[in-house]
């Protein structure tokens, strides 16, 4: 599991000669700046995006655009609908979030608001995998459905995975300039002192 973008490309390694044996995962991307995308677009590693919106997709997979995005408090539940083995052996999964406009020759599946949710496709000798919302992944929801049986079988292609989860930037507290404290007197008190 990685934490920045630098760390996930260290931990593919050395890029072997010929076929990719590694794919890298990220989760929420849209949290990576623009140099941390197009770092992580040179990988030479199979992508899996999970819940890309269209900041991310610009860099790592352009050819896919957004089509819809919808987070619903309930669950969404979608039947595969589609040819891919992965999912049509996991069978109906939840999806939500963002569905997709796919390039052509691409695989799509789950389609919800006339769009799919799963898309697939080869490009420059890696295969992208685009996912338009990670419940399914969570650990909540692994075991509902034909969820984690979906996440296995997208996942299965290679031994090496790595899991680059980007944190939002959190601003490191100031202490600012020391004081003492004052005692805190309510102000009808302060009022009735007076």
């Amino acid at each position: 599991r990685a934490y920045s973008p630098e760390s996930g490309i260290a931990a593919l390694g050395s890029p072997a000669p010929g076929r990719i044996r590694e794919t890298l995962v990220i989760t929420k991307p849209d949290l990576l700046t623009p140099g941390q995308l197009k770092l992580l677009s040179k990988a030479r590693a199979d992508l899996f995006l999970v819940t890309p919106g269209p900041g991310s997709l610009a860099t790592l997979a352009p050819q896919t655009l957004v089509a819809t995005y919808s987070m619903s408090p309930f669950r969404t539940l979608a039947d595969p609908g589609c040819s891919l083995p992965a999912a049509r052996l996991a069978g109906p999964a939840d999806i939500d979030g963002y569905t997709y406009q796919a390039p052509a020759g691409a695989v799509t599946c789950y389609r919800t608001r006339g769009h799919p949710s799963l898309v697939r496709y080869t490009a420059d000798g890696r295969t992208i995998t685009i996912l338009g919302n990670g419940i399914g992944l969570s650990n909540a929801y692994l075991d509902s459905q034909g969820n984690a049986a979906l996440a296995l079988n997208l996942l299965n292609s290679h031994r090496q995975i790595v899991w680059l989860t980007p944190e939002p930037k959190v601003a490191p507290a100031s202490p600012g300039p020391l004081r003492r404290a004052q005692p805190h007197v309510p102000p009808l008190l302060h009022a009735a002192a007076r």
